[in-house]
């Protein structure tokens, strides 16, 4: 039996200002803010390992290295390739969020649906337990016979 190994381990953080570019057209570029402390997107690593590298990875403090199941669970490649699509877009509008609200900006966090991200079972779950019905992927839309339109909703009911 083949076993695979997958690592995380820290990336880099990268200054967000370099990176954007503003090219003049008919409108005047908006002024640009130097920050004090800047703006860094962080990155991570996480690819599979051969044998080798795995060895290496146990040995290194910063490196975590886990088991396909541990990574994964039990998800199959379309539901996490779901999942991730999902939680890029998140994190894009996050990002956006943080930045224009730290540029003065009066912006509001609008929550989306309620998105299943993992399903945890116990042991022995009650028939009816959302672990028997809800899939990686599905969105949330009524508990109890309430509407759910965001994860606070959802919260707010539990």
């Amino acid at each position: 039996m083949k076993i695979e190994r997958w690592e995380l381990a820290p990336g880099q953080a990268l200054a967000v200002g370099p990176r954007i570019e503003f090219v003049a057209g008919d409108e005047e570029p908006p002024q640009r803010f130097d920050t004090s402390n800047g703006i860094h997107f962080v990155t991570a690593f996480g690819g599979k390992l051969s044998a080798l590298d795995s060895f290496v990875g146990w040995l290194d403090p910063d490196v975590q290295v886990d088991t396909y199941e541990q990574r994964f669970g039990n998800q199959t490649p379309q539901a996490r390739r779901v999942l991730n699509q999902q939680a890029m877009v998140s994190s894009k509008q996050i990002a956006e969020y943080v930045a224009l609200k730290k540029l003065g900006f009066d912006v509001e966090l609008v929550f989306g649906p309620a998105i299943v991200a993992d399903v945890i079972c116990e042991e022995e779950p009650h028939p009816n337990s959302a672990c028997k019905v809800l899939q990686v992927g599905d969105t949330i839309v009524s508990f109890d016979g309430s509407p759910v339109e965001s994860l606070p909703d959802l919260s707010a009911l539990t």
